[in-house]
């Protein structure tokens, strides 16, 4: 993450590492970050939907992945 800060896979993936190990507050970070460099992360959106705990902001992730990819995760 220091040597590419721009770049979404990057973060992705740091934040798949951390969800891994049970750091959620700093994999949603990630995941924010990682949409910030690239809106369009459908698996983003679909795994900060997984770690919300509010259920409105969980649906609204889920639809947009679905918007950007009708295929993901299906």
């Amino acid at each position: 993450v220091q040597t590419l800060p721009h770049n979404a896979k990057v973060h992705y993936n740091y934040a798949n590492f951390l969800k891994d190990q049970g750091r959620n507050r700093e994999a949603i970070y990630h995941y924010r970050t990682a949409l910030r460099l690239y809106p369009r992360h459908a698996s983003a959106l679909n795994n900060l939907g997984t770690l919300t705990r509010d259920t409105a902001e969980a649906k609204m992730y889920y639809q947009r992945a679905l918007q950007l990819n009708p295929q993901h995760n299906r």
